[in-house]
């Protein structure tokens, strides 16, 4: 970052932690990703849709309904940028703004987290 103080402040701030762990997505599974995989896979919808509502939540600092379009809360790019990150480095899943956009609620974007994450699943046995 070129200043020490600017840094510090960084490693300080509540953000800090966020992008801190996003590093550590590429050395393993993440500590959600670990808690996933020992749920039953029909529970995963309900437990990512806690997740993109929680962080939606923390960026709105309100409640949000997992069946009410992000927008309509006023989220707006850098939000979504923002809930983005911090989804992809919880699930280790790329996900494009037209994802998002297209899976626009909690609950639908859970679901494709849902069935991505199964697809995974199902195709690791094979490539082993």
């Amino acid at each position: 970052l070129g200043a020490p103080w600017l840094a510090d402040l960084v490693r300080r701030s509540p953000w800090g932690e966020m992008f801190r762990s996003s590093g550590q997505s590429t050395r393993g599974p993440s500590k959600f990703r670990m808690e996933l995989s020992s749920l039953p896979q029909d529970e995963w919808p309900a437990r990512l849709r806690r997740l993109i509502a929680e962080q939606a939540g923390v960026i709105l600092r309100r409640t949000v309904d997992a069946d009410r379009p992000f927008v309509e809360y006023g989220l707006d790019s850098l939000g979504m940028l923002e809930m983005r990150t911090h989804i992809e480095t919880e699930t280790g899943i790329r996900l494009s703004a037209k994802v998002i956009a297209t899976h626009n609620t909690a609950r639908a974007l859970a679901q494709h987290l849902a069935d991505t994450l199964a697809e995974e699943e199902a195709a690791a046995p094979a490539a082993s």
